[in-house]
């Protein structure tokens, strides 16, 4: 049976090496190649699988901080294609979404798990640099944001700032209804002075104005807008690769 060649391919990601560089490492994303597919990993906060299928050296799908870097051939496999579908399968299995870890379970250590299965062979070192040295390094974890770190601080960092954007609209929602409601019964007064006066009986006349709205309604508005700005914030929950 014919063997198939297993390539690791490695892209710069500029929006974390900007950080890492302050220590003196780059950190990369990898991915592994075979039958001219390529499979890498990436978190996201759900209990099944974060492995997927890219197209081979596609930085755009990758997104716009991604950029291929180089294509390095790791040796040659005798899976089939069926065989290392798989092989995929059960390798998700132990690289869930939610386990994700920029730093202790990354897509470089998938792609050394996976190309060590297809071929037996160790990918290079360099690739997972950060992983290697952060145990030698205690405060470089600190030094990231925590929702890089995993997708589940991302998610609660995402789902804290959706809450804040829909209280934060509800007020001002509320706010400008307060004021529209002062402006209209300002002229409700006015208009109600102005239509005093004498008819042709001689007798006094008085305009049916409105009264100005109460406290206690604008209150009532206010706990209203609150309580389903908040509502849609609990709702409005997401997951990323």
């Amino acid at each position: 049976m014919a063997r198939a060649a297993v390539r690791l391919n490695v892209y710069d990601m500029y929006w974390l090496n900007e950080y890492a560089s302050n220590v003196g490492v780059g950190i990369f994303h990898s991915g592994i190649e075979v039958y001219g597919v390529e499979y890498a990993y990436g978190g996201h906060p759900f209990t099944f699988s974060g492995v997927f299928e890219n197209q081979p050296q596609d930085a755009e799908e990758l997104g716009e901080n991604f950029k291929f870097r180089e294509s390095i051939i790791i040796g040659e496999t005798d899976f089939s294609p069926v065989e290392v579908r798989t092989l995929i399968k059960e390798i998700g299995k132990e690289y869930r979404g939610d386990k994700y870890h920029l730093i202790s379970r990354n897509c470089n250590h998938f792609s050394a798990s996976f190309a060590k299965e297809l071929t037996g062979k160790e990918i290079p070192g360099w690739i997972n640099r950060l992983a290697a040295i952060s145990g030698s390094i205690p405060f470089l974890e600190r030094m990231l944001p925590q929702e890089w770190l995993t997708p589940v601080a991302l998610q609660q960092s995402l789902d804290e700032q959706r809450r804040k954007e829909v209280v934060e609209n509800a007020v001002e929602a509320t706010e400008a209804s307060i004021r529209r409601q002062l402006n209209d019964s300002k002229t409700t007064m006015l208009n109600g002075y102005a239509g005093r006066g004498t008819d042709s009986s001689g007798s006094s006349s008085t305009s049916d104005a409105s009264s100005s709205p109460s406290l206690s309604r604008w209150w009532n508005q206010l706990k209203s807008s609150m309580t389903s700005g908040m509502a849609v914030g609990q709702e409005a929950t997401t997951p990323r690769l």
